[in-house]
C-alpha cells in the first residue's frame, strides 16, 4: 500500500494517536506522571513512529523534529507541570471539578497541546 493515499498532516495524525494511545502499555501510563523513566520510555515510543513517516517524505532535520517531538511530549504529559500551567494562564483548579471533568479537561488540552507540535513540526 502506498502511502501517497495520505497527505503528511493525516500521517502525523494517524503517528500521533499510534504513539500516544495504541502503543501505550499499562506500565507507560500508571504513575508516568511520578516516573520520569516511564514517561521518558512513552515519549520515546511516541516519537519513534513518527521517524519511518519523517524519512518518507524527507524532512530535513529529523534529527531535530524527532527531539522536539520527543521532549514536548515528554513535558505535556507531565499532569503536574500541566495542571500548574492551567491554573496560571487559565485560571483553572482542579478542585473547582469533579475528577471525571478534570480529567476531560486534562485530556482534551494535552491532546490540543501535541496536535499543535504536530502541526508545527510540519511546517518548519
Amino acid at each position: 500500500m502506498s502511502l501517497q493515499i495520505f497527505t503528511p498532516l493525516e500521517l502525523f495524525v494517524i503517528a500521533h494517536f499510534l504513539g500516544d494511545f495504541f502503543l501505550q502499555n499499562k506500565w507507560m501510563s500508571f504513575y508516568k506522571d511520578s516516573s520520569p523513566l516511564r514517561r521518558g520510555v512513552h515519549s520515546l515510543v511516541y516519537a519513534l513512529v513518527f521517524l519511518p513517516f519523517m524519512w518518507y517524505y524527507h524532512f530535513s532535520f529529523i534529527g531535530i523534529k524527532f527531539l522536539i517531538l520527543f521532549g514536548s511530549h515528554f513535558l505535556i504529559d507531565n499532569e503536574k507541570m500541566f495542571t500548574r500551567f492551567l491554573a496560571r494562564v487559565r485560571h483553572m483548579q482542579k478542585d473547582e471539578f469533579n475528577e471525571t471533568v478534570w480529567r476531560i479537561i486534562l485530556l482534551v488540552t494535552d491532546q490540543l497541546y501535541h496536535l499543535l507540535i504536530v502541526v508545527l513540526i510540519l511546517m518548519f
